[in-house]
């Protein structure tokens, strides 16, 4: 049977449009909507100039005229205003559609990162960690106070609560004389400084016999 009558071929669907083809299709359309609107309304400009000019069956002859052109122009206004809210349904749903794929990315990229965190958590050992913590906290302390050891004050342990003032009141009235130290300061200062007297030389004698007396000769 096949080889009398062949074997029907696969039909092949062709893959749907997406939201970007729907969109530009949309775009399209409302470009050629927006190109026939200005159309009409450049004959209704020149109706209006026409119409300006004109009188009579002339005048009501361009009047219908440009009624039928504004009415033309409302359909399309109103065919453009559908095709307005249907791109902006599609406009929706493209960034509802871009937002599942980013979301579906974040997910995958979750689940990528806790396989790979469990992985390194398995190769730690919460009690060793806990322990080896422990040590470091017991050198730590140990290592505090040694350096409290080193750092004691070796010097005389004055007292903290000296009266400055006091003492150095006390050195004053310690360096201030006496009433009797005046006394005395006063007493040189009066004294008249005697000088010490240079003895006189005696005057040599003239007299012979004196002068043997002097040398020692006696006659």
């Amino acid at each position: 049977m096949r080889r009398l009558f062949g074997v029907k071929a696969k039909e092949t669907s062709a893959p749907p449009p997406s939201l970007d083809d729907v969109n530009d299709g949309l775009q399209k359309r409302v470009d050629n909507v927006e190109s026939k609107i200005k159309k009409i309304d450049d004959e209704l400009m020149v109706l209006k100039q026409k119409m300006a000019r004109t009188t009579g069956a002339t005048h009501a002859h361009l009047k219908q005229e440009a009624a039928r052109l504004i009415k033309e122009k409302r359909m399309w206004m109103g065919e453009k205003q559908k095709m307005s809210m249907q791109m902006g349904n599609m406009s929706r749903m493209q960034y509802q559609m871009s937002s599942m794929e980013a979301t579906k990315a974040q997910v995958a990229a979750l689940e990528a990162t806790s396989v790979a965190m469990k992985a390194q958590a398995a190769a730690f050992d919460v009690d060793k960690v806990a322990e080896l913590q422990d040590d470091l906290d017991d050198l730590t302390d140990d290592f505090d106070q040694v350096q409290e050891i080193l750092g004691r004050n070796t010097m005389m342990d004055y007292e903290d609560d000296i009266d400055v003032d006091g003492e150095l009141g006390a050195l004053d009235d310690e360096m201030m004389p006496t009433s009797a130290d005046l006394g005395n300061l006063l007493d040189e200062a009066k004294a008249p400084t005697s000088m010490p007297v240079r003895p006189q030389a005696q005057e040599a004698s003239t007299d012979p016999a004196d002068l043997e007396k002097q040398l020692g000769l006696g006659l």
